[in-house]
């Protein structure tokens, strides 16, 4: 297994399979047996870390993007608010981060924010050519 791996060997890779691809692959199990407070628990304090696992920016955002369906999913919408607010600040041109955001506020009675992050997701839309 990964973590014996890890366990067994020295080096960078054995580092980054304990420390992170462990964790990393018990997260995806979490959630998909549907334990997202477990998800976000394993997730959280590696997000910043994910980039030493390695692939695309792409790639990797997927595994951000599973946090904040599992913070959502868990209720921990504290959570799903920071990292929106981070992404949207971070990525001010994606969709997707201003849609989300918008969601978690409008389920946080933030109606204003909400309203303000739709408009803005409406607008970049807009503003799309084929």
């Amino acid at each position: 297994s990964m973590a014996a791996h890890s366990a067994a060997s020295e080096g960078m890779a054995a580092t980054i399979y304990g420390e992170i691809g462990t964790p990393l692959c018990a997260a995806l199990l979490a959630y998909s047996c549907g334990d997202f407070e477990r998800t976000v628990e394993l997730l959280q304090p590696l997000r910043y870390d994910l980039r030493y696992v390695g692939g695309s920016v792409a790639q990797q955002d997927v595994f951000h993007r599973l946090l904040v369906s599992a913070a959502v999913r868990a209720g921990r919408l504290d959570i799903a608010r920071s990292m929106m607010s981070e992404r949207s600040a971070d990525r001010p041109s994606s969709v997707w981060n201003w849609r989300t955001y918008a969601r978690v506020l409008a389920t946080l009675d933030d109606e204003s924010g909400a309203v303000a992050a739709w408009r803005k997701a409406r607008d970049l839309v807009a503003g799309l050519t084929l």
